[in-house]
């Protein structure tokens, strides 16, 4: 009998229908997971949980398991009848080349297709990955699943997938994601680029010389900000993503943000929010590697990170912006004059998102206000705001206390955001290594009083010898 035509288009869609049931799947594990949650947080209390029957889903799991399980069985019978030397199709080629494991190419293709129809999902933890994949609820399955995750496997050393540590994670699971790198292999593969693997996008070394990228975690409705300000920023993005979606590059204008305000309030964080907004990486920019005591490289690196930050369609993020944006009265030397002329530059040619944050606005070039699309000041936050930012940074995964205060804990410790997340970091390692599965009022505090003696060090030590900090 003859093997089913099958094209390169047939085969993703194929498979994205089983993965739309794999997606299923990993958000009743999620559904289920938190119901968990709920079980261990009332035991932990002495109290009774509310109805949080996990049978249904389990058992839903279960069907979607069995369904998963023959429609997967199929479709790899009919490549392996249709293409068995993986010589037509482009994942097949690919998967030849680089001798990916069935396992391996499941996980490229679910991240693909997280890639391609779900924005702020495309970062998938790597213990949802395994419990995804692992239809028949085995132990020895799963670890063969992670092994596939390690970074000493293909996946990772071939650069398709890459990982890092998902934000406000006591377990420290780490979230995969499919590298742009492996979607320029995949799409010239597909195209019957017979040599797809020759060339890649070369956007690690790029980077690296730079700074590094950030994989966004946080939403906007996440962030603690005034709400006329978050509503003035959604207002550009907004405007931005409709041009983007759209594929205006003639003519279209780039988004300059400018944050200024003191160390700790957010100026970063809403960075990354709004990375997340638009659905794309975070390329953080380290100034001491873009600055030199050479005449010229300074500059040569500020049109380097434009460019990564356009090749890759990432949104560029500088911190300390002030370093490279210093009024040019204050220059001393000829070649600090060209480094903020180059950045004016930059910015005005640049059709992406910029944000530029800084602690000291007033020294910036007075020339970069006709450049800037919005500036927002990031103020210490209010109490109500403080008690807010306190309840948003515990995780969700966390289990808490009855005893918890955030009312008390603000009235006690004035503190901005920064140093909140950092109270509350401390408070999840105390709790770990007490070895205990709740998070308490005791623990906040502690982690609290670090931070105070952190803050009452760092203000000693603005006058040291004599000589007066500012």
């Amino acid at each position: 009998m003859e093997a089913k035509a099958i094209s390169d288009q047939t085969y993703l869609e194929g498979y994205f229908d089983i993965c739309r049931i794999l997606r299923k799947k990993q958000l009743l594990i999620g559904k289920l997971n938190r119901k968990a949650e709920v079980q261990d947080k009332a035991d932990t209390e002495n109290a009774k949980p509310e109805d949080a029957d996990g049978d249904t889903i389990r058992q839903e799991i279960k069907q979607l398991n069995e369904e998963i399980s023959r429609r997967d069985r199929g479709f790899w019978a009919d490549i392996a009848a249709y293409d068995p030397e993986g010589k037509n199709l482009g994942l097949e080629k690919i998967a030849q080349h680089y001798k990916l494991s069935i396992a391996e190419k499941r996980i490229i293709l679910f991240l693909l297709y997280l890639q391609q129809n779900h924005f702020n999902a495309n970062v998938c933890p790597g213990n949802d990955l395994v419990a995804t994949f692992d239809t028949s609820d085995s132990i020895v399955e799963r670890m063969r699943l992670a092994r596939c995750l390690a970074s000493s496997n293909t996946l990772v050393k071939e650069k398709f997938i890459d990982r890092n540590y998902l934000d406000d994670n006591v377990t420290h699971d780490l979230g995969y994601y499919l590298l742009k790198n492996a979607l320029y292999r995949i799409s010239r593969a597909v195209d019957g680029d017979n040599e797809f693997y020759k060339d890649t996008t070369g956007v690690s070394a790029d980077i690296e010389e730079i700074g590094y990228v950030k994989i966004p975690q946080r939403k906007l409705n996440q962030v603690v900000l005034p709400e006329e300000a978050k509503e003035k920023i959604i207002f550009f993005l907004d405007d931005y993503a409709v041009l983007d979606s759209r594929n205006q590059t003639v003519g279209k204008k780039g988004i300059s943000f400018l944050f200024y305000g003191a160390p700790g309030t957010g100026k970063t964080m809403t960075a990354e929010a709004i990375a997340m907004h638009l659905g794309k990486s975070l390329l953080i920019v380290d100034v001491s590697k873009i600055e030199s005591m050479w005449a010229g490289e300074a500059e040569k690196n500020i049109v380097k990170m434009f460019k990564a930050a356009r090749d890759n369609d990432m949104v560029l993020c500088l911190d300390e912006a002030d370093s490279l944006l210093f009024s040019r009265t204050m220059a001393m030397r000829d070649h600090s004059t060209r480094t903020v002329n180059v950045m004016l530059q930059e910015i005005e040619r640049f059709c992406g998102v910029v944000v530029l944050t800084t602690n000291m606005d007033q020294i910036i070039d007075p020339a970069i206000e006709r450049r800037i699309s919005l500036r927002v000041k990031f103020e210490n936050p209010d109490k109500l705001l403080q008690e807010k930012i306190w309840q948003v940074n515990i995780p969700l995964e966390i289990k808490t206390l009855s005893d918890i205060n955030f009312s008390l804990l603000v009235q006690r410790y004035d503190l901005s955001g920064g140093y909140i997340k950092n109270a509350i970091e401390n408070a999840l390692r105390r709790m770990k290594q007490q070895k205990r599965q709740a998070l308490g009022m005791d623990d906040l505090i502690f982690g609290a009083e670090m931070e105070k003696e952190g803050l009452f060090n760092k203000k000693n030590q603005r006058t040291i010898d004599g000589f007066s900090k500012w």
